[in-house]
């Protein structure tokens, strides 16, 4: 499984946008630990994503009310280090390679989105304002994934009973 702690409380302050997870007790885990902890607490899981426009003092939903969605993640680039020379992400997380010596361009307006889908987990992107969303690729639990900033790649590889195999998509 694909493990990511979710709690999404940021804004974006190169569209002025501010994101919010929206989370539900899963009554099925209401006595579970966390991995973290010995005390036992309420589970909750993200079920959606508000996405407020601050100029505008409006709203969407990134998700339908009626999906039923556990959000385990969303990426997005905030900003370019000059000094460093790299993207900063709102969170800079293992998945995100090869963000060195990067050349200065504009910030990509892409949510990267991750969804555990029966113990896989499910690629999504849309834009920031939660637009045009759509699911890239099902990630299984014995291959990897990364986003590889140099090249605006999204990279799934997997390489199980000496076979090899990478499917690629733009970021």
């Amino acid at each position: 499984m694909h493990d990511f702690t979710t709690n999404i409380d940021i804004y974006d302050e190169s569209r002025d946008l501010y994101y919010k997870s929206i989370s539900n007790k899963d009554k099925k885990h209401e006595n579970e630990k966390s991995m973290f902890s010995k005390i036992k607490q309420p589970f909750s899981k993200v079920i959606n994503l508000a996405i407020i426009d601050t100029q505008k003092d409006s709203y969407k939903l990134l998700f339908g009310a009626n999906e039923n969605v556990d959000i385990q993640f969303v990426q997005f680039e905030m900003a370019y280090d000059e000094n460093q020379r790299k993207i900063i992400f709102q969170d800079e997380h293992q998945n995100i390679r090869n963000n060195k010596n990067i050349v200065k361009r504009g910030i990509k307006n892409k949510l990267l989105i991750g969804l555990n889908v029966e113990e896989t987990l499910e690629l999504w992107v849309a834009n920031k304002e939660g637009n045009s969303l759509q699911k890239l690729v099902k990630v299984e639990k014995d291959e990897s994934w990364h986003l590889d900033v140099k090249n605006s790649k999204i990279r799934v590889i997997s390489s199980v009973n000496s076979a090899f195999l990478m499917q690629s998509f733009e970021w």
